[in-house]
């Protein structure tokens, strides 16, 4: 997967590049190039002094900033480009243009940086694997701001030329159209904002209604994988071993692995496993691009061919990618009474065993069986004048024997005990009630005479959390089958379900981190969105101007929810509200620029409608680049495709295409969405705003 990420790294620059070459022409692009290396060695150094390597989070956040770290580059570069053509020299062009844009720029890298800052706190196990996004993030992007404002503008004064842009014709063409759109918006405001308001209430009611369900965190095809051999029965290790040997023999000539490695035996299960596990079989995987079967089909097969071993179950774990870990479900039924909540916990698996699409379910309750209480007879051992010790010692030499002394070698400094015990023939039941025991008188006494032998089911073990007794209930689920489904059937039923007094029913795991991480995104939105609003309405003195910004972040998750539905994909808990987060960072850049242009043309006496019309045409180009060049670098990511240059071939849905591509498409539709709120609603909405202002003081002045 890490490979795969550095290919996608240099495919989204490359193709960045590219693109800002053909719109941009040669000289303006190999200046807006500077921006992505050096941002990338500044934002790579700072790594490195805080002791952070090279990461699965940390390319991709690298992937994410391509496209936004030249936004800066772009604009200075531009505005110096059309300076130079109204016949300033490099060195003026460059430093107006640097000054001019400066606050615009650095208000627009502020506020996208507000979006990530909140990540940084983010808790649980998820935080800790999502961190390194937003401090990558945050490195890369104040780097990106130091060299727009600073590198880029000193090269350019030295190196720059006049750029005749060979697609003027088409640019002038575009510039039209858009200009009598932009008109109609301007004029008739009401009817664009009616149709914004009304097209996002309806997606979000059509995607209520129509999504795709909702899952914590994508899945993506594994490297390695486990297979659980479960046998009930009170087996020796060497048995275990003979059975693991069993399932091993067909492992072995099944195609697509590369390695083998068997434990049998304790294992050393963690929290909440079944306690029938005999041993675990993990297997490597060959490389993905080598053409091998997924990885469910070749547990599937496995599954298959062992079906035939008589009381043997195999189950298959994926390597969880990211911070998943253990069965998408897992229930714990907790309580005082262990009864009771072992009688409980048998409901729940019976109940999660009928519902559709449940596969290798488990429980950590003790395998069925007997243990036998020896219990003396005092009364007995009395009236026959029998040493209690007596008759302990003669159970314990049919069970564990007796220690009779010890014993060190010369050669070691650990001493040894000496067990004495009968023969593995002779420790039974039967041989014990044929023993005799001899009284103090000297008389042989049969020991049954003297114990009485109580039999009770065998509990191997106990498990207890928050000071209560708790059997968990486990289970995985078919390809296809969202967790989130069953998990929301299940507490349907629980609530119907009338539990004995003092018992509960939780659901950990995966549950529990996605409604700590639902929790934690929905907070670092609204706190985002707060310190987003302090910044611009520092930057413009406008309470209004700000929530003109603000609206097109809340109105563009209605393109994020468009393209689940067109890309037919779950809402991911955390990558799909990540991308909502990130996306409000970006959206706010074109917004900024382009009412920053407005205001600095109200400033020269331009009417309104001309200063916004002008405005918005200028800014078209730069908007227009800036999105592009965001949506190109996460072209690859979000198409699935990945290019490796040094074997020259192109893959398809890879392991880190299946990882990031929710986040990835998130972005891309929700920003493709975005700008064209940006260049059609917010002139709409300033437009309906001053018309209503104008009215208000006719009203007053009559």
């Amino acid at each position: 997967m890490l490979s795969d990420l550095q290919n996608n790294v240099l495919a989204s620059v490359l193709l960045v590049m590219i693109i800002v070459l053909a719109i941009l022409g040669v000289s303006s692009a190999s200046l807006v190039a500077l921006a992505i290396p050096g941002s990338f060695l500044m934002g790579v150094i700072a790594l490195y002094f805080m002791g952070f390597t090279m990461n699965i989070v940390v390319l991709f956040a690298l992937i994410l900033s391509v496209g936004m770290l030249v936004d800066g580059a772009i604009v200075v570069v531009e505005m110096a480009d059309s300076l130079m053509n109204k016949g300033y020299s490099k060195r003026d062009a460059f430093r107006r243009a640097s000054r001019t844009v400066v606050w615009p720029i650095a208000a627009s890298t502020a506020t996208t940086l507000a979006v990530f800052l909140p990540l940084l706190f983010w808790p649980g196990i998820v935080g800790e694997f999502m961190k390194f996004m937003p401090i990558t993030l945050i490195f890369t992007l104040t780097a990106s701001l130091l060299m727009a404002v600073i590198f880029v503008p000193v090269v350019g004064s030295k190196i720059a030329k006049k750029n005749k842009h060979s697609q003027d014709d088409f640019e002038e063409k575009l510039k039209a159209k858009y200009e009598k759109v932009l008109l109609f918006c301007v004029e008739k405001p009401k009817r664009i904002l009616a149709c914004a308001v009304f097209g996002f209430i309806g997606m979000i009611l059509f995607y209520s209604q129509f999504n795709h369900g909702v899952e914590f965190f994508p899945d993506s095809e594994p490297e390695n994988a486990n297979i659980v051999v479960h046998a009930k029965g009170d087996w020796s290790v060497y048995e275990k071993d003979e059975i693991l040997k069993q399932v091993e023999d067909i492992v072995l000539q099944q195609e697509g692995i590369e390695n083998v490695y068997s434990v049998s035996g304790e294992i050393g299960s963690s929290t909440g496993d079944a306690q029938d596990i005999v041993g675990k079989i993990s297997l490597e995987y060959l490389d993905w691009d080598l053409g091998r079967p997924k990885s469910v089909e070749i547990l599937n097969s496995i599954k298959e061919n062992t079906k035939h071993l008589y009381g043997i179950t195999v189950a298959g774990e994926e390597e969880q990618g990211g911070p998943k870990e253990g069965k998408p479900i897992t229930v714990a039924v907790r309580g005082d009474n262990y009864q009771a909540v072992k009688q409980v916990a048998k409901e729940v698996e019976k109940e999660l065993s009928q519902t559709k699409g449940i596969k290798d379910l488990t429980t950590s309750l003790s395998d069925p069986g007997i243990e036998w209480n020896l219990i003396i007879d005092r009364a007995e051992a009395s009236r026959n004048n029998t040493n209690l010790v007596e008759v302990g010692n003669t159970a314990s030499l049919t069970t564990s024997g007796i220690k009779v002394g010890s014993y060190r070698p010369d050669d070691s400094n650990d001493e040894y005990d000496i067990i004495a015990r009968f023969e593995e023939s002779q420790r039974s039941l039967t041989n014990l009630d044929n023993l005799r025991i001899i009284t103090s008188e000297g008389d042989l006494v049969p020991a049954e005479n003297l114990m009485q032998r109580v039999a009770k089911q065998k509990v191997s073990i106990i498990e207890r959390l928050d000071q209560k007794n708790v059997v968990y209930v486990k289970s995985d689920v078919e390809e296809g089958i969202l967790a989130n489904d069953v998990i929301a059937a299940m507490q349907v039923k629980i609530k119907e379900a009338k539990l004995p007094s003092g018992i509960s029913i939780e659901f950990k795991g995966d549950s529990e981190d996605q409604k700590e991480s639902s929790e934690f995104l929905e907070k670092a939105f609204l706190f985002a969105v707060m310190m987003m609003l302090i910044i611009l309405v520092t930057q413009f003195n406008s309470l209004f101007q700000a929530f003109v910004i603000l609206s097109a972040v809340i109105l563009s998750i209605a393109g994020v929810l468009l393209g689940h539905l067109i890309m037919v994909k779950p809402f991911g808990i955390v990558m799909s509200g990540l991308g909502i987060i990130a996306l409000a960072g970006i959206v706010v850049n074109n917004n900024i620029v382009l009412i920053d242009a407005y205001n600095s043309l109200r400033k020269e006496g331009l009417p309104w409608k001309d200063a916004l019309v002008e405005a918005c045409k200028t800014r078209l180009r730069p908007v227009l680049l800036t999105a592009i060049t965001t949506l190109i670098g996460l072209l690859p990511m979000a198409s699935k495709l990945t290019i490796v240059f040094t074997e020259r071939k192109i893959m398809y849905d890879s392991p880190s295409s299946q990882f990031w591509d929710q986040l990835a498409s998130s972005i891309a539709f929700g920003l493709t969405f975005a700008t064209v709120l940006t260049l059609l609603v917010t002139p709409s909405l300033i437009a309906w705003f001053i018309a209503r202002l104008e009215m208000c003081n006719n009203k007053k002045n009559k």
